[in-house]
């Protein structure tokens, strides 16, 4: 079976009752060697990017935004359009991009997130886990 190299996944509440709702944001997708928390200001753009070697997924806490991906495994190199993709989320959204898929988000709300990654994202050495490629 092919590993899907990007996929958008709507988080239910895994319990509910009068206290509130518990959320299973992860299960098993990878092993998490880092997480950060960012806030997102309405009409921003963040990412237009790709890692290399490691996996990411960005869970949507609040706000709203637009994803755009590119897979580099399957696109053509010669046609900046080609293997594009874009959906708008928003909160409990769950995007997930494994290496070498580009992806940039566009902010259309004010936004809150948390993104987890399979690999430490050292400050110091981030030319070498995050490579620079527009889309958005």
């Amino acid at each position: 079976m092919t590993e899907k190299r990007f996929e958008i996944k709507t988080i239910e509440p895994a319990f509910s009752d009068d206290r509130g709702d518990i959320f299973n944001i992860l299960e098993s997708e990878f092993d998490i060697r880092h997480v950060e928390y960012y806030t997102s200001v309405k009409g921003t753009t963040r990412g237009n990017h790709y890692h290399p070697n490691h996996n990411e997924a960005i869970f949507m806490i609040s706000g709203l935004c637009q994803i755009v991906v590119k897979n580099l495994e399957n696109s053509d190199p010669n046609n900046p359009e080609s293997g594009l993709e874009s959906r708008v989320v928003g909160p409990n959204s769950l995007i997930i991009c494994r290496a070498k898929v580009v992806h940039a988000q566009v902010f259309l709300e004010d936004s809150k997130a948390i993104a987890f990654s399979d690999k430490r994202k050292d400050k110091d050495r981030y030319s070498e886990h995050t490579i620079r490629y527009q889309i958005a």
